[in-house]
């Protein structure tokens, strides 16, 4: 079969080219820069095409022609560390809504019926900080729109990101509804990790190397949802070719402390100066309490979800073999 992606050079992107590649189906991956990601993405065995703008529908739709369906994976993120954006809150939302909403209208103007989308944990979490979490859950307005959150504390970014997630899916509902498209979404756990390809990293796991190096930057967070990229994939390969999939599914299993995180990091490398918790600053969960999670990837696809410990295992051992990681010579 052959699908398109868009924002095929990202982290989970590049992991699910490089998985409908062995599995034997053709993949067209698009980027914003052939220059910059172009070749990379090559090597993985994609056919590249280049879309400057998420909102333009005309390339989209080319990119998509001949396609049996289309992953939508494409999105604004803050910067690492969810400082201020050149484009502020507003861009952020915009780009989030208009280029899902493109993406659509382009897979219906190439009458493509299959859309598999990713969205992120923090269109459910936020909010929602005790009990058990599931697929009928939303992160609540009251909270990310909170004009006091916005003003007051340093976590402004992090609340436009998750309202930016909850307006997307809402957003790609309502077209797919309303257009006849057979429409399904990912919804991975907040700490989407795994081995890595390159010495480039991304802003999340950059975030774990930081960990191995001393300094914790989950200050925020109170319990993470922790999920190896590969399992994010098995589950958008899943969405898109089982009939029976519908709607949408975290791929997360319960959620982890902060302090459960860093403990285990320091039980496998004792030799590594794992970051102490130190001062936090909690903008989601209830410190010192990890939320369950119930998801439908595990009761209806079938999935068997990789144990935080060894995702995190399989993170830093990537990194320290490719010296993203460093370790000296008497660790």
């Amino acid at each position: 079969m052959l699908f398109t992606i868009t924002g095929a050079n990202g982290f989970i992107g590049c992991a699910l080219v490089k998985h409908l590649v062995s599995l034997g189906h053709t993949v067209r991956g698009t980027v914003r820069d052939v220059a910059k990601d172009g070749e990379h993405i090559a090597a993985l065995g994609a056919e590249v095409v280049e879309c400057k703008s998420l909102t333009d529908v005309e390339a989209l739709a080319a990119a998509f022609k001949g396609v049996d369906g289309v992953f939508h994976m494409a999105a604004v993120h803050p910067e690492y560390g969810f400082a201020e954006t050149p484009e502020g809150r507003a861009g952020i939302l915009a780009t989030a809504v208009e280029g899902t909403v493109a993406v659509l209208k382009a897979a219906k103007q190439a009458e493509i019926k299959r859309v598999v989308l990713t969205s992120s944990l923090a269109a459910i979490e936020c909010g929602n900080d005790t009990g058990t979490l599931n697929e009928t859950m939303w992160s609540k307005a009251d909270v990310y729109d909170s004009e006091e959150k916005l003003t007051n504390t340093r976590w402004a970014t992090h609340y436009t990101y998750v309202k930016s997630k909850v307006e997307q899916e809402r957003a790609a509902i309502d077209f797919a509804k309303d257009n006849g498209l057979d429409l399904r979404i990912v919804v991975p756990g907040n700490l989407c990790i795994g081995p890595i390809a390159s010495r480039q990293i991304n802003g999340t796991m950059t975030r774990i190397k930081d960990i191995m190096q001393g300094k914790n930057t989950l200050v925020g967070a109170a319990d993470l949802a922790i999920v190896h990229v590969q399992d994010v994939v098995e589950a958008h390969t899943k969405c898109m070719t089982l009939d029976s999939a519908s709607g949408r599914y975290i791929v997360a299993s319960d959620m982890t402390t902060t302090e459960d995180l860093l403990a285990a990091l320091r039980q496998m490398y004792p030799n590594l100066p794992v970051a102490e918790q130190g001062k936090m600053d909690i903008a989601s969960g209830v410190p010192g309490a990890a939320r369950k999670i119930e998801s439908r990837a595990v009761s209806e696809l079938g999935m068997q979800l990789t144990p935080y410990q060894q995702t995190l295992k399989a993170s830093v051992d990537s990194m320290i073999s490719h010296k993203v990681i460093a370790i000296s010579s008497a660790a």
